[in-house]
């Protein structure tokens, strides 16, 4: 199994579209939800036509590129840390 590593939050913090390559664990569907915070890719083709279809229509990503940033303050150090002591 992969571990998800923070890049995708990082990333969403910063106000970028995150691309994610599908694979048979879809661990960022536990942060995120996909075509709605995220975009999956399947191969080098779908990402090619979906890195067009986004430099060619970039306003039309601003609402999940939003979406995916609210979300992301979920996933700040001051939230994991208050989730913590919450369970002593």
């Amino acid at each position: 199994m992969p571990q998800f590593k923070t890049r995708m939050h990082e990333a969403a913090f910063s106000r970028t579209l995150n691309l994610v390559m599908r694979d048979s664990w879809n661990i960022a569907e536990q942060y995120y939800e996909p075509e709605t915070e995220f975009i999956y890719f399947d191969n080098a083709q779908d990402l090619e036509r979906k890195i067009n279809d986004i430099i060619n229509n970039w306003s039309d990503y601003n609402d999940m590129i939003g979406r995916a940033y609210t979300k992301s303050l979920q996933y700040t150090t001051e939230n994991f840390i208050n989730k913590i002591m919450e369970m002593k």
